[in-house]
């Protein structure tokens, strides 16, 4: 279960506000005249009880239902029915704020943990396995307002899954045994939280901004506070916090309301109301005098700092206009300060500006990575920049592409049905306004210039300012369920004429295409078809249509990465991939980012350890010009020199910072005696000695070398028809030929040596990390959903390794096993962070567990449960458009078919345990594996005592 706090969120400046939840104030009556209930959804509950009759309902603009039980609790239903997915979510009102003497005890994230430790009705471990065999991936988090509950599942297991989600919620027991073990696991969520430098940055800043309010203490609680909990006190939290008037249920996807509804008031109209005493929260008095604060941590390897102003809570009417000026001041690389203080001056990395606003007033932050001598300078350039905010309104042009931003990124939160469900439970509970999400793009929209400076000059005020600076250095002052691929389920939601368009679309658009090219090729889908086109050069094109949402996604993918860059060269590949957006024979890098903001588009590049490209997302009624950006980044990147030495500077700051992260630390040792000499057992991003002395020639060989039609591959997927795409492809890639030639690395992975075991001592930190691996398969291998399955077999809340070690022995907080496939290999790789004392035992977890999967076969309802588990995962992938398009591209490069991105779930539905065992017996080599250790450096000796090392047994 993740930590939620707002640091969490920091990235979002325009949307976060939606997130938010807040308080306990009842909600506005209904507008007179709005949306109305179906008669259907009220005609379902005429022969319901009396306390499942709701005393209130309401209809949104969006579609979202909502229905208020006598109990007080609160149900919200939206139906989105283009994919065989439902969210399912508990919102209870309570968090971190409310936890009056306890505060800073941590009882309400603690709480959070135990409510899936067992019910009246479901011993410990029932919820979870429920879960995941209908295909579910169940979680929750805490935050300092609220605490959320969330299933997302395939649409077969949600009312299980609505049915889990109230029982813990209602009736759980916290079993002594099970607070014990889960105490343990939460203290070490704590030392993993001590060992992150960002998180305690985040923890010093919310001290500064928050005197008084109870913002300021951490949702996880303090170490020595949270230490001092017990069962009785964190159980008597649950049952005085835990009442139907405090909670919202929601469902969202695939469902029918008038079936949901009515379900979900019978599950909760029982639930008993009681009494629930106000929290008052001290309010923040105002700031009169700057204050600054320096933390120190000994994994910090690239000095940040956060700088930021009392900020406005989610209602106040000042939100707007603070949240265009968070845009135009740092939302991108067209913001002021990203070109003053970026790129201009030079003096930082990774700039923004953001507005949080929860229920309370928040903050109005600035943060950016600098180097530790630049950061006064770097200071003093962002502070410049705000007072020319202050004088200086935004012009049109920044003003509508801050509107611009925020219609497109609304459309883009609507893609799946968690984020529908999310957006939803922040828009009730914190603005009482089921609409919120449409009423906040109104708002936005009708921000004047002269709005933005009054903002600006009321809240970014000097004596209000708070700096918070890292600096690098030691500590400072249903198992049985079918599970259908879901196909004729989503063609069942369109309407005959609907279908009847898209098939005369679709041979239309083959009898055009068909002559043009070297193959056609139409494969029907869950949900549709998906069309393959090679064209004669050899570059392959595949479209799934999709027109749900106004939106598109495309990916523009070419073989490439880690694995085919020179070995003298380690980290070419990413700086080449991080270039293809910086310049252009015909366009700056600004300019770049310009036409792309301006119309709320995002173009972006990405590179691997075997493919690199770009990504972009647009509406759809702007995608001739986005794609044609896009086209003009891949082939005619011309790798400038200035902006080379400015992505150069990021990179290195990029590689300090994987020193920060204690995976990251053991994964720089596991990789290399994985894989040898593979280019796969290289850091990604390379080393600081091999990117400081790469320049733009290579690059522009790199380029020469790797971009040709046969190596690439274009994916659409959304609101785009077939025809659409082809010509957009034919427009700007037609003429395409190769520039050289070239033949591709060959790669061979070499036997793996026997037993390797590394130790890694990482002075100033709390926790260790264990990584142990074994050598896997590659992408085409047979083999790869089988580890797939084991690997989830092992993981997640239920899995075999949590069963263990965070139920039975309450030794880790972080724990599972996951299988990494690459194109020449892969590795399957246990891991855990703990403490350094439970490493020994952990270990033996580890080979235990790969033995029982050599030697015994899965129980079939285990194996049952796994697959409705993976089958749920790739519903929900599926959703997202983007993940759809970059999948689709990779299926044309590594030869596996279109089709195979929505197989998967027939696959591992043909898993068997005896190849699960036989898998593990091929591949969980009792004698050849890798094993990583990081753990804390011993303290100084004190004066006269030896050395740890030295010391005698």
């Amino acid at each position: 279960m993740p930590l939620r706090t707002p640091f969490a969120a920091l990235a979002s400046c325009m949307l976060l506000a939606l997130a938010c939840l807040a308080a306990e104030t009842p909600p506005p009556a209904p507008e007179a005249g709005g949306p109305k209930v179906p008669a259907r959804v009220r005609e379902a509950f005429k022969d319901l009880p009396k306390e499942a009759q709701p005393v209130e309902w309401r209809a949104a603009r969006n579609g979202a239902l909502y229905a208020l039980l006598p109990n007080g609790a609160e149900l919200i239903v939206k139906e989105k029915r283009n994919a065989p997915v439902v969210a399912v979510q508990g919102w209870v009102r309570t968090g971190a704020n409310h936890e009056r003497e306890f505060m800073g005890a941590g009882l309400s994230h603690f709480c959070e943990h135990l409510l899936f430790k067992g019910t009246v009705k479901r011993p410990t471990g029932q919820l979870d396995q429920e879960i995941r065999g209908g295909g579910g991936d169940n979680n929750a988090y805490t935050s300092s307002e609220r605490t959320v509950y969330h299933v997302t599942t395939e649409t077969s297991g949600w009312k299980n899954s609505f049915d889990c989600i109230a029982d813990m919620i209602m009736n759980s027991t916290f079993p002594e045994e099970e607070v014990k073990k889960e105490h343990g696991v939460v203290a070490k969520e704590i030392e993993r939280s001590a060992d992150n430098p960002d998180s305690q940055l985040w923890d010093a800043f919310s001290r500064l901004v928050f005197q008084v309010h109870p913002y300021r203490v951490p949702v996880l609680g303090y170490p020595e506070r949270f230490a001092a909990v017990t069962r009785e006190e964190v159980f008597a939290y649950y049952k005085r916090r835990y009442a139907p008037q405090m909670t919202a249920f929601l469902v969202v996807g695939d469902v029918d309301a008038a079936e949901a509804l009515p379900l979900m008031a019978k599950t909760v109209a029982g639930w008993a109301r009681t009494d629930v005493d106000e929290v008052p929260l001290p309010q923040e008095p105002a700031q009169v005098a700057p204050r600054e604060a320096v933390v120190r941590h000994p994994l910090c390897q690239a000095p940040r700092m956060y700088m930021g102003y009392a900020s406005v809570a989610l209602r106040d009417p000042d939100l707007y206009a603070l949240d265009v000026l968070a845009s135009v001041l740092g939302d991108g690389r067209t913001s002021r300060l990203y070109k003053r203080v970026k790129d201009e001056l030079q003096l930082a990395e990774d700039i923004s500006a953001w507005n949080w606003t929860p229920a309370d007033k928040g903050i109005f932050g600035i943060t950016f990575t600098a180097e530790e001598a630049k950061l006064p300078a770097a200071r003093k350039a962002v502070l410049d920049e705000v007072e020319k905010t202050i004088a200086l309104p935004p012009s049109d042009e920044e003003l509508t592409r801050a509107k611009r931003k925020v219609q497109a990124q609304h459309i883009f939160s609507q893609t799946n049905a968690e984020g529908v469900a999310e957006a939803l439970g922040g828009d009730w509970l914190t603005a009482g306004d089921l609409d919120f999400s449409e009423t906040y793009v109104d708002g936005i929209g009708k921000v004047t210039a002269e709005q933005v400076v009054k903002a600006a000059q009321k809240y970014l005020r000097p004596e209000r300012l708070n700096v918070a600076i890292m600096l690098p250095g030691g500590e400072d002052a249903k198992a049985d369920v079918e599970h259908p691929a879901g196909g004729d389920d989503a063609e069942k939601t369109k309407r005959p004429e609907q279908l009847n368009e898209a098939a005369e679309a679709w041979k239309k658009a083959e009898a055009e295409i068909r002559p043009k090219v070297a193959e056609l090729k139409a494969s029907d889908v869950p949900g549709g078809k998906v069309v393959e086109i090679k064209l004669n050069s050899g570059l392959r094109v595949v479209v799934r249509e999709d027109h749900a949402l106004p939106a598109v996604h495309v990916a523009l993918s070419m073989l490439g990465g880690q694995r085919w860059e020179p070995d003298n060269l380690p980290g070419a590949a990413n700086l080449f991939a991080e270039m293809l957006d910086h310049g252009t024979e015909t366009r700056s890098k600004l300019q770049i980012a310009a036409q792309a903001e301006d119309l709320g588009a995002s173009v972006s590049t990405f590179g691997g350890r075997n493919t690199c490209g770009i990504n972009l997302r647009c509406l759809s009624g702007d995608l001739p010009a986005v794609f044609g950006l896009g086209a003009d980044c891949l082939l005619h990147a011309n790798f400038p020199g200035e902006e080379l030495k400015k992505t150069k500077q990021e990179v290195l700051l990029q590689i300090d910072q994987e020193d920060e992260e204690l995976f990251t630390i053991a994964g720089k040792q596991f990789r290399p005696r994985m894989y040898g000499k593979h280019p796969y057992g290289r850091p990604v991003l390379g080393t600081r000695a091999s990117v400081e002395k790469l320049e733009s020639p290579e690059l522009v060989a790199l380029h020469r070398a790797w971009l040709r039609p046969e190596n690439l591959a274009i994916a659409f997927a959304g609101d785009v028809t077939v025809s659409q795409a082809f010509e957009l492809v034919q427009k700007h890639f037609g003429e395409f030929k190769p520039a050289i030639d070239f033949t591709p690395p060959a790669h061979a992975l070499e036997a793996l040596a026997p037993e390797q075991r590394s130790e890694t001592r990482q002075p100033g930190i709390q926790g260790a990390i264990l990584l142990f691996g074994y050598r896997g398969v590659s992408f085409k291998n047979a083999d790869r959903e089988t580890l797939d399955l084991a690997g989830a077999l092992l993981s997640g809340l239920g899995g075999r390794l949590s069963v263990v070690v965070r139920e039975k022995l309450g030794a880790a907080y972080s724990v599972g096993a996951y299988n990494d496939s690459q194109l020449d290999g892969g590795a399957f790789v246990f891991y855990v962070q703990t403490d350094e004392a439970s490493l020994p035992k952990l270990e033996e977890v580890f080979r235990e567990e790969a033995k029982k999967l050599r030697d015994q076969p899965v129980d079939e309802k285990e194996l049952a449960s796994i697959k409705g588990y993976l089958s749920g995962q790739e519903a929900i992938a599926l959703q997202d458009p983007g993940d759809v398009a970059q999948r689709l591209a990779l299926s044309q490069l590594y030869e596996e078919g279109a089709a195979s991105v929505f197989t998967r779930r027939e696959k591992y539905a043909k898993i068997t345990a005896a190849q699960v065992q036989e898998a593990a017996k091929k591949y969980f080599d009792e004698k050849a594996w890798v094993l990583t250790v990081v753990k804390p450096a011993p303290e100084a000796p004190k004066a006269g005592e030896a050395p740890e090392n030295e010391k005698q047994p």
